[in-house]
């Protein structure tokens, strides 16, 4: 059978002559095509970013190898990625952790 798509077999789930249905996963694969990668970007630089944008990645692992790619989707913000800030009014008195009682 061939597969759906070009990849890279990751582990197979079924050994060879076992008996599978039609819903069962045989091999796990990683597709080569298209690459994605997630990037996160410093809170500054984030208004220059834009769907469409060409950009050139680079990895720590290989830093003289230089990809080329388009932005194709960016995420919004989610609540946990917000800094979540709070402040005890001056009037409530403090335990000795300089918490609120």
């Amino acid at each position: 059978m061939p597969p759906p798509s070009d990849g890279v077999i990751l582990s197979r789930v079924r050994e060879t002559g076992a008996i599978v249905s039609p819903a069962d996963i045989v091999y796990v694969l990683s597709l080569t095509e298209p690459v994605w990668v997630r990037a996160y970007v410093a809170e500054p630089d984030l208004g220059r970013v834009h769907p469409g944008m060409k950009v050139t990645i680079t990895s720590d692992t290989a830093p003289d190898r230089i990809y080329e790619g388009t932005v194709g989707f960016i995420s919004p913000p989610s609540p946990s990625s917000r800094p979540n800030r709070w402040r005890r009014p001056s009037s409530e008195p403090t335990s000795s952790t300089g918490c609120a009682s």
